[in-house]
């Protein structure tokens, strides 16, 4: 059995995710604070259950803001090498025009 870790959204990143959910949505503005916050600490996509577990959110709630951002151009999605054989897993990131949201 393998054991996974996910980083989370913590009390101490409500100012970020406070200040992107202006026009986006309470849920959308937790994911892509985490897609921010991630990318400062991992170079490898978020996968969905990253996000779901990351952001506290359900499985529908994740796909429907990981749909909205990406419709907005805020996110892209991409394939995670996984380096075993099948269908590669979707992972998603913040577009490069959108990595500096921290500096707000």
């Amino acid at each position: 059995m393998r054991t996974r870790e996910f980083p989370v959204l913590g009390p101490e990143d409500a100012p970020l995710v406070d200040a992107v959910a202006v026009g986006l949505g309470r849920e959308e503005a937790r994911v892509l604070a985490y897609l921010v916050l991630r990318a400062e600490r991992d170079a490898e996509p978020a996968s969905r259950l990253a996000v779901r577990v990351g952001t506290d959110l359900g499985r529908k709630r994740a796909g429907q803001a990981l749909s909205a951002l990406e419709d907005a151009g805020l996110v892209s999605s991409t394939q995670i090498e996984q380096g075993t054989s099948g269908r590669p897993r979707k992972g998603w990131e913040v577009t490069d025009e959108r990595a500096d949201l921290t500096a707000t």
